[in-house]
């Protein structure tokens, strides 16, 4: 199914990885996530969940598509922010030759 503005029905937040000051020893006192951007209307498709052993948990996995009008600085150190749940890039591409669309390979995680 070719992809719609009116397929775009959820309110995502893009965020980006920001450090705190230097501890002097290479590393820093903190980091947070800071939005990056306006939020942007996507299309939030499951694909393949599975659980694992994570520290001696069942972690659940569940693997998402994104897409989202063209954007072109968006990288895998992103993440997604969709309702109090949070999504790790781990690829971005390009979908359509006009730019029209940006996909992004996104995985959920949630102990349980």
């Amino acid at each position: 199914m070719a992809n719609e503005i009116g397929h775009l029905k959820r309110r995502i937040r893009i965020e980006q990885k920001t450090r705190g000051a230097s501890d002097g020893a290479g590393g820093y006192l903190s980091e947070t996530w800071a939005q990056v951007g306006a939020e942007c209307w996507a299309k939030i498709d499951p694909k393949v969940g599975r659980e694992i052993i994570d520290a001696d948990q069942v972690v659940h996995r569940i693997t998402h598509v994104i897409t989202i009008r063209a954007r072109d600085s968006i990288t895998a150190a992103m993440r997604v922010v969709y309702n109090g749940r949070t999504f790790s890039i781990f690829g971005v591409r390009e979908i359509m030759e006009a730019g029209r669309w940006t996909e992004m390979q996104c995985e959920e995680s949630a102990p349980s």
